[in-house]
């Protein structure tokens, strides 16, 4: 059952999963104990799908409560339920804006599961990608790119082609590469993991319009801005609708108000402006 919920948060079916992800920790606690290490993982699991749905704080008291019961049970830092922890509260830590707590958490999870799993596992790779994702936001592109890479790689070797995974690595990657000034390498990075998302997600899903506002960045610097522009604004309107969106809104917004800002087209750019202060 929690197998499903997962699957079902992963494709943006937020309501079913969450339903399934409750049942799956009520069973749990009822048959194994409320500080058992699976409903430990059921924990951070909820957790992990509030963070999806922007409830920043809903997501904390989840992956805190675990972390406290597994104190209570004596957990040692390498078990991989503790360590899952660490990993769910560095990225929602990050969301929130405390980047070097967000990095502490997020850097003792990658050394314990490298430790307790091996280097080229997915879980792995699921911390490289979300301490990469802070590094970026950070400033930090030279090591954020390495470790994308890196997650990049194993989730290849480890999951199935065309992943949902693997569409977010090569997108957030693709994000990376532009920054650094290499556009043409990243767009084929960026057509790759639209095409999986556009095959597997729902067409509301803000994935979808983070990448579309990913690949219309990296097109406008390649000079395509026809085809630029139309990403750019299909971003917009899947994000400025959705309830758990809104930092892709801004972002979006913020990608907008630059791509007419050096077209020289103030009176665009200043109607994505409005938009984005009165938000």
């Amino acid at each position: 059952m929690g197998q499903l919920a997962g699957t079902l948060d992963l494709a943006g079916s937020f309501a079913e999963a969450e339903s399934l992800f409750t049942e799956t920790l009520e069973m749990r606690r009822r048959w194994l104990g409320v500080d058992a290490p699976e409903t430990l993982g059921a924990l951070n699991s909820i957790a992990m799908m509030r963070w999806r749905r922007n409830d920043l704080a809903g997501a904390e008291e989840a992956v805190r409560e675990a972390m406290r019961l597994g104190s209570r049970r004596g957990l040692a830092d390498s078990n991989p339920y503790t360590l899952n922890s660490m990993h769910v509260l560095g990225v929602i830590l990050r969301d929130q804006g405390h980047y070097e707590q967000s990095e502490l958490q997020l850097r003792r999870a990658l050394a314990g599961r490298r430790m307790v799993l091996g280097p080229n596992q997915a879980p792995v790779a699921a911390t490289l990608r979300q301490l990469g994702v802070l590094l970026h936001r950070t400033g930090r592109d030279a090591e954020a790119e390495q470790l994308l890479r890196q997650a990049l790689q194993i989730y290849r070797l480890r999951q199935p082609a065309r992943n949902l995974n693997i569409a977010g690595v090569e997108s957030e990657l693709a994000g990376v590469i532009t920054a650094r000034k290499r556009p043409s390498e990243a767009e084929p990075l960026l057509r790759d993991a639209l095409s999986i998302q556009s095959e597997q997600l729902k067409p509301s899903d803000p994935r979808l319009a983070e990448t579309r506002r990913v690949l219309g960045v990296t097109l406008a610097a390649l000079g395509n801005q026809a085809e630029a522009e139309t990403l750019l604004l299909a971003s917009y309107r899947v994000a400025k609708d959705h309830p758990f969106g809104v930092g892709e809104r801004q972002a979006t917004l913020r990608s907008l108000i630059a791509f007419y800002v050096e077209r020289r087209r103030a009176d665009e750019a200043d109607a994505y402006r409005r938009l984005l202060s009165a938000r």
